[in-house]
């Protein structure tokens, strides 16, 4: 049975092949249940440094915090996905998104994607068992005779779904593990999310507490509390101009958040960082010391999250930041 309370961490894909094998030794030195990577634009796809850290992760399973149908079709994110689970000890998840800034970089938007998510799930999951394409997909044209000529996955893979929106969060409850809101460290938004999971689980008849709500978000840790503060506003500047309008239990101030834009705009991130007060910046980022991290970590389980995800920079340098979380915050929380 896994355990109640998960913990995970997350890198961003920006590292050389060596680093992403010494991100990955650290890791495994600590408790950690899962280790993600993103697959951010323009950054690497995430299964080629999936791929490279699996095999020295001996005990936390692994997986892309969002890959979107938007870039990879579903036949090679099903033939990724078994790659990966053949060489993971711990196994694997596969993590779906919409995908954010695909248009920036002249992607086409995922289209209908409550529709789209679902169907690619579907149609993911015949290909590793070996099944006819069935019913006709409406939004992806993979044949009814596609088949993987790859060693398929012995055992079901978990699908997580990243969303921030309610309507995709319940339609996930139908075929999806676990759903993640990435980017947030909000108790109040865990609890909205976590009543919309409970009814979408009542909705597709599934078992109680069947789909695990995950949060995840830029995290710094240092016993220097000014010091991991200010670099975590740094950090968490630019994705707020993603996240900030997506966060519904916020009370959202338009004229502050034109602000900030105009600041990330002219890449002036000193003004931006001083727009970012604590409230905003508890919201969307775990940053201070240790106990603080555990504190904060202990009102979102409260919350309701079943699984808290570390992301980049996880301390003022990568290596500090991974060894406290794992020595002094995991030992709390587990």
């Amino acid at each position: 049975m896994p355990k109640l309370r998960q913990i995970s961490i997350a890198c961003q894909t920006n590292l050389l092949p060596s680093e992403y094998i010494e991100f990955a030794q650290v890791a495994n030195r600590y408790d950690f249940d899962v280790v993600s990577v993103y697959s951010d634009l323009p950054y690497h796809p995430a299964y080629g440094p999936l791929v490279l850290m699996a095999p020295h992760l001996q005990r936390a399973r692994v997986g892309p915090a969002g890959v979107t149908p938007a870039r990879l079709a579903p036949i090679d994110m099903a033939a990724q996905a078994a790659l990966l689970h053949s060489c993971a000890p711990a196994g694997s998840y596969l993590g779906l998104v919409r995908g954010a800034w695909n248009e920036e970089f002249g992607i086409p938007p995922l289209p209908r994607p409550l529709t789209a998510l679902p169907e690619c799930a579907r149609i993911v999951r015949q290909l590793w068992r070996g099944e006819a394409i069935d019913p006709v997909p409406q939004i992806f044209p993979v044949p009814k005779k596609a088949r993987l000529a790859v060693p398929l996955p012995q055992a079901e893979i978990p699908i997580l779904v990243g969303t921030w929106g309610p309507k995709l969060a319940r339609r996930a409850c139908d075929f999806a593990a676990e759903v993640k809101v990435g980017g947030s460290a909000n108790p109040t938004l865990a609890a909205h999310m976590a009543d919309i999971l409970r009814a979408g689980e009542t909705h597709y008849q599934r078992n109680p507490s069947a789909v695990k709500l995950v949060l995840g978000c830029v995290t710094v840790v240092d016993q220097d509390h000014s010091q991991a503060r200010a670099f975590a506003r740094q950090c968490v500047a630019r994705y707020l101009s993603v996240v900030y309008p997506l966060d519904a239990t916020i009370d959202c101030d338009p004229e502050w958040f034109n602000r900030l834009l105009v600041c990330l705009q002219q890449d002036d991130l000193k003004r931006a960082t001083e727009l970012i007060s604590d409230e905003i910046l508890d919201a969307f980022a775990l940053a201070g010391r240790p106990g603080e991290i555990i504190h904060r970590c202990e009102e979102l389980y409260a919350a309701g999250v079943d699984r808290i995800e570390f992301g980049t920079p996880h301390g003022l340098s990568r290596n500090s930041g991974i060894s406290l979380l794992g020595k002094e915050v995991l030992p709390s929380l587990q």
